[in-house]
């Protein structure tokens, strides 16, 4: 009997090789479900799911460090002003706004306040971001519970081993 997969694992850049290859025919001709592994950037992952037509993503987090931890990219979210926000969404609409810099938009709790605010980190080495055209922008592609309250802007991204920075 024949298997047909439904889950494949992805290390490191992979998937960006990967979309760096002419579209074929083939490619819309599997069953996978699941990609699992770990480097998966946010400004690649929406674009890669979409293409590929992979409705779920796990991306393991520090496993080289013996520190992993399982990070669902289909599913991350976080709850302000009553709604959930989708992590994943919110980067991918800073990463197209900003041409792929690098991004990560988490939850951080206030004080006195009920559900997490959003943070986005992200990656501007040359102090080149006007955070008032970003969140002018923001305000036309965002729900206003979905954009950013803080901004953490970093000279560069953490990595692990098998997540480098190009």
């Amino acid at each position: 009997r024949r298997r047909i997969p439904q889950v494949v694992q992805y290390i490191g850049e992979i998937c960006r090789y990967l979309l760096k290859q002419p579209v074929g025919e083939a490619e819309a001709r599997h069953r996978v479900r699941l990609a699992v592994g770990n480097g998966l950037r946010p400004a690649i992952w929406e674009e890669f799911t979409q293409r590929f037509r992979v409705r779920q993503v796990g991306e393991f987090y520090g496993a080289t460090e013996c520190n992993c931890s399982i990070r669902d990219r289909g599913g991350d979210t976080f709850r302000w002003r009553g709604e959930n926000v989708s992590t994943t969404e919110v980067e991918g609409v800073l990463s197209r706004l900003l041409g792929h810099s690098d991004v990560a938009v988490y939850g951080v709790a206030v004080p006195g306040v009920e559900g997490k605010a959003g943070m986005a980190a992200i990656v501007d080495p040359h102090n080149l971001l006007d955070p008032n055209a970003m969140y002018r922008e923001l305000q036309k592609v965002l729900a206003p519970y979905a954009r950013p309250v803080f901004l953490r802007l970093l000279p560069q991204v953490d990595t692990t081993g098998t997540y480098p920075a190009t």
